[in-house]
């Protein structure tokens, strides 16, 4: 099992460097199967980095729903006050 440690690490890295981190491991997957074909390398070796990508790919995941939980959150409550300041506006005519 992994750390604990290890994953909060992923997490405070930006995601630029989560990205890079993605593509060298996909190519470090690349390389171990046709390293096992040819040479019989380790099984484990493409098991670990088959899940060192789903790590990556789960935190840059979970940013993408943070962020759109952030951006429908601030559009919702957009939304909300522009209603309550056009409804001040009616009320305002109203009384004229």
């Amino acid at each position: 099992m992994r750390n604990p440690q290890d994953i909060e690490e992923m997490r405070g890295k930006d995601t630029r460097e989560l990205l890079y981190d993605l593509t060298t491991a996909r190519k470090d997957l690349f390389h171990s199967r046709l390293h096992m074909e040819s040479e019989g390398g380790r099984p484990s070796d493409i098991a670990n980095l088959k899940k060192k990508i789903a790590r990556i790919l789960t935190v840059l995941n979970q940013r993408d729903e943070a962020d759109a939980a952030d951006t429908a959150a601030s559009a919702t409550g957009a939304a909300t006050s522009g209603a309550v300041a056009s409804g001040a506006s009616n009320e305002e005519g109203k009384q004229s």
